[in-house]
């Protein structure tokens, strides 16, 4: 069985490529995985990406992102990162400093959400889905995530955007864990299921609404499953005395 734990959320209302966020992880060993998870917005109709997420100086993995990368509306841009916590300087920490890096900077807010699960894993991922809306239509639109699911496995998700105070995210297929602002009119919300059944796929979706149907237009989130660590066997030796 492999279970995620969301210990740390942060936001900031920086108008910088470079946010830096310090993360409780819990206790434990080089037998941690962390999954930072971040979501970034710009009031601008620029081009940017995600550069580099670090913790501790070590570069984390990308699992998946998505977003307008383009610049043809203005970016929201969310995505999830994997590191071992053998890969850090130190295994057994408690806490850890995130940097994500985007390819220039972001202005109308930024959040990061540390989840960390203390059970070995397969650290390919199962499956991963994306989706996002830019077509500035009316609400409520329907980020579609359906993925494979492992059978005692988990599934996480980051999804965000545009949204008025009054606004609402809501997940179909996992567990809210945060709906949270990060600045006036930018919003974001993290998810997670643990010890799922075999699916393919299970239905996992964000629904976003709000007053404005072009703050609507600017979502996106992410999702990933990830399987328990195959069981290792002892090899034996088997042999017969004649005699």
């Amino acid at each position: 069985m492999a279970a995620i734990t969301w210990t740390d959320v942060d936001v900031s209302s920086a108008d910088t490529n470079a946010f830096t966020f310090t993360a409780t992880v819990g206790s434990g060993d080089g037998g941690r995985t962390f999954f930072p998870c971040s979501h970034a917005r710009r009031n601008s109709a620029v081009a940017r990406d995600i550069s580099s997420v670090t913790v501790d100086g070590v570069a984390a993995t990308l699992v998946k992102k998505e977003g307008d990368f383009s610049g043809a509306t203005q970016p929201s841009i969310a995505g999830i990162h994997m590191i071992a916590a053998s890969a850090l300087p130190d295994p057994s920490a408690t806490s850890v400093s995130v940097v994500v890096t985007y390819t220039g900077a972001m202005n109308r807010g930024f959040a990061c959400a540390m989840a960390v699960t203390a059970d070995a894993i397969n650290t390919t991922p199962h499956a991963t889905n994306s989706a996002k809306d830019t077509d500035s239509g009316g609400g409520p639109e329907t980020l579609t995530l359906d993925l494979n699911a492992p059978a005692g496995g988990f599934v996480i998700a980051i999804g965000g955007g545009y949204g008025e105070a009054s606004s609402t995210r809501t997940w179909s297929g996992l567990t809210e864990q945060h709906d949270t602002s990060s600045q006036s009119l930018t919003r974001f919300s993290t998810a997670y299921a643990n010890a799922v059944s075999a699916e393919t796929p299970r239905a996992v979706s964000l629904t976003v609404n709000d007053a404005n149907p072009f703050n609507v237009g600017l979502s996106c989130a992410v999702a990933a499953a990830f399987a328990p660590a195959a069981a290792t066997v002892s090899p034996r030796s088997y042999g017969a005395v004649i005699g």
